[in-house]
């Protein structure tokens, strides 16, 4: 069975998205400028890029996981995560549609960057070694294929995205001196 590590990627990836967000959130809250163009494009890389990856991971390897798991402390942890999958979405669409008050969108953005980056830290430590070990058989094995092999094919877009994510970080990580 193929290991799952185009995932550290994608989630690597996806906490950088995150990391930028807070900084920009950082500014909000001490009322900094934040270009609104900025913010846009951190939240369409967290729509386009992060909830596709989590969606994958869902459709590829937790629901059929948690579908063969005869552990119960396997199957609970696989419920949970995909409780969290599930909240994803829901909380990018909710930041994106409040962009245009700072306040609201400051609290969507603190809430949204909790659960994911619970979510990826709790899959990172054995939650998807764990589901791609219960995924043992033909059908489980090609959806682990499957799974890595559109890792590979995100790679170039993850790049070329976050090139933006990451003159956006210095940009407000290290913002010029007024």
């Amino acid at each position: 069975m193929p290991r799952i590590t185009p995932l550290t990627t994608d989630h690597q990836s996806i906490l950088e998205c995150l990391a930028v967000l807070r900084l920009l959130v950082g500014r909000m809250e001490t009322d900094d400028d934040v270009d609104p163009a900025d913010v846009r494009t951190v939240m369409d890389f967290m729509r386009d890029i992060g909830c596709e990856c989590l969606e994958h991971t869902e459709q590829l390897l937790l629901r059929p996981a948690l579908s063969r798991a005869t552990q119960q402390e396997l199957s609970r942890r696989l419920r949970t995560a995909l409780a969290r999958h599930h909240t994803v979405r829901p909380l990018v669409d909710d930041a994106t549609a409040v962009l245009t008050s700072r306040k609201r969108f400051v609290m969507h953005a603190h809430l949204l960057n909790k659960v994911v980056s619970d979510l990826i830290q709790d899959e990172d430590a054995s939650l998807l070694e764990d589901a791609a070990g219960v995924l043992n058989d033909p059908d489980g094995q090609r959806n682990v294929e499957i799974f890595v092999q559109r890792g590979r094919e995100k790679r170039a877009i993850v790049t070329q995205r976050g090139e933006a994510l990451h003159r956006l970080e210095a940009k407000y990580a290290y913002p010029a001196s007024s």
